[in-house]
């Protein structure tokens, strides 16, 4: 029978592996992708694109020189977003303003739809990244957590009742010399440092402001 259940427990693992394998290379094409969808659009695509903007808005008035500033303004400021968005963000001015939008009023609606695709991106990463080793505290439960902190307040009481008893009923330490016990305390505040820091990760601590 246990050799059954270990035959048994081989193959799903196995096939768990196997089945894993063609998500990471799905995970790593969609990574690809979005990776390329990041990138700014090329001079000439964001030109071509705020011109046909500053078409709709067009004022005949005002000189061709003036357009071209505008035109270049526009395009340095927005160097930062594909084309894709650009273009999108192009069409949904059209059907938000009656005049022509400001580079802040543009940065309104294209700023959103660049953090979109760059969220996407770092869950993508986060998912193809290796699991980060888990601290020994932040494998336990609420309870042990909860059982922990009640025996270090307990060692806590134990000692402080120590120190403050006679001499004659305190517990007999053997004799050290000098280096054994530097040693010791060394040891003992690394001991304290290091319970003290995973204790603060786990959030067993509250730290208050100076």
């Amino acid at each position: 029978m246990t050799k059954q259940l270990e035959t048994v427990t081989t193959e799903i693992g196995t096939v768990q592996k196997a089945s894993s394998v063609p998500l990471r290379k799905s995970l790593k094409t969609d990574l690809a992708r979005v990776e390329e969808s990041l990138k700014p659009a090329s001079p000439k695509d964001a030109t071509a694109i705020v011109g046909r903007l500053l078409v709709h808005f067009w004022q005949p008035g005002r000189p061709e020189e003036h357009w071209k500033l505008i035109a270049e303004d526009y395009v340095d400021a927005l160097e930062a977003f594909p084309a894709d968005i650009l273009d999108a963000g192009r069409k949904e001015s059209l059907r938000r303003y009656k005049f022509m939008p400001k580079i802040a009023e543009l940065l309104e609606i294209l700023g959103p739809m660049l953090e979109e695709r760059r969220r996407e991106r770092a869950w993508l990463r986060d998912r193809l990244s290796p699991p980060k080793p888990q601290r020994e505290f932040e494998r336990m439960t609420d309870k042990d957590k909860r059982d922990v902190s009640a025996a270090i307040g307990e060692m806590k009481k134990n000692l402080a009742a120590q120190f403050k008893a006679p001499m004659s009923k305190r517990i007999s330490i053997p004799k050290l010399t000098k280096a054994e016990i530097a040693e010791a305390e060394a040891q003992l505040d690394r001991d304290r440092e290091r319970v003290a820091r995973e204790m603060k990760d786990a959030g067993m601590v509250e730290t208050t402001e100076p």
